[in-house]
């Protein structure tokens, strides 16, 4: 049965919704109820009453277990319920999600899942500036954390931060360049460098085509210190471009050469750079 919008069904079933939103599903199930009496074959009715009972239930779930277990628990349900796309279902679907954000930051808890952590909680929700917060916070507390640098540097790009976002993705590419896949960088360009030239040896090409920025690498003054060949190509670019900029030209000289030994792709690139800047 389709109820008219401004009838009393109509505004019943929506405060009924209301009531959902608040998490009170006992009155929200009476609510529907009431309306059922008059519409008995109506099927909105229906999922709403089923929809309250199945969610009274899992928060009797949720809160039997640990604090730690709580938005876990009540996220796992969340994602795997079928909200329809009309106005109550939605206003549902959206209480849950801020309520699961509350939980999890009153808990401390940052991994919902195996892939999901309270960032993308704060993305579905339209908070892209908290998600970016998360990450920063979380990368001050731990190590290991190549895979949340480029999330972080992902909605660093997707805010306009490009700056910041070129120097998360760089910082991650140099320490972990093996953790890193193409086709989870939001900077399409920068995706297409390390699809074409992998992982290791973008942060050098990635600089030549100005998609990052030169870190200064005082920890890699000796090449003993490098840990990959990625990072030592990185290393000869570094040098010569500091010896350019200092007017030494016998080592920029010396570590142009080094590059050319090293990688004859990478010096064509740089090469070509330089003939932009029309330096002999």
């Amino acid at each position: 049965m389709q109820l008219n919008l401004f009838s009393w069904e109509s505004d019943q079933i929506a405060e009924g919704w209301r009531y959902a939103a608040d998490f009170n599903f006992d009155k929200a199930t009476q609510t529907f109820r009431e309306v059922k009496q008059q519409h008995a074959n109506d099927n909105e009715l229906d999922f709403a009453i089923e929809t309250c009972s199945k969610w009274a239930i899992y928060f009797d779930e949720t809160w039997q277990k640990s604090e730690a277990e709580q938005s876990p628990l009540l996220f796992s349900f969340w994602k795997t319920f079928q909200f329809p796309n009309s106005w109550g279902p939605q206003l549902l679907q959206r209480a849950l999600l801020h309520k699961i954000i509350v939980l999890a930051n009153e808990n401390h808890v940052f991994q919902l899942d195996e892939t999901t952590t309270i960032s993308d909680l704060y993305l579905k929700d339209e908070q892209p500036e908290l998600a970016e917060k998360s990450l920063k916070d979380f990368i001050k507390k731990h190590t290991n954390t190549t895979e949340i640098q480029i999330s972080l540097a992902n909605i660093q790009y997707n805010l306009g931060k490009l700056t910041e976002a070129a120097q998360n993705y760089l910082e991650a590419l140099l320490i972990s360049p093996k953790e890193i896949k193409y086709k989870n960088i939001a900077n399409k360009t920068l995706a297409k460098v390390i699809k074409t030239y992998g992982s290791e040896m973008t942060p050098a090409f990635a600089w030549i085509y100005g998609q990052v920025p030169m870190l200064k690498l005082n920890e890699f003054n000796e090449p003993e210190n490098i840990k990959h060949a990625g990072i030592y190509t990185y290393y000869l670019l570094y040098m010569a471009e500091k010896y350019f900029k200092e007017n030494n030209s016998k080592e920029t000289l010396n570590y142009r050469k080094q590059i050319k030994e090293n990688n004859s792709e990478l010096f064509a690139a740089y090469f070509d750079l330089l003939k932009r800047r029309k330096i002999k």
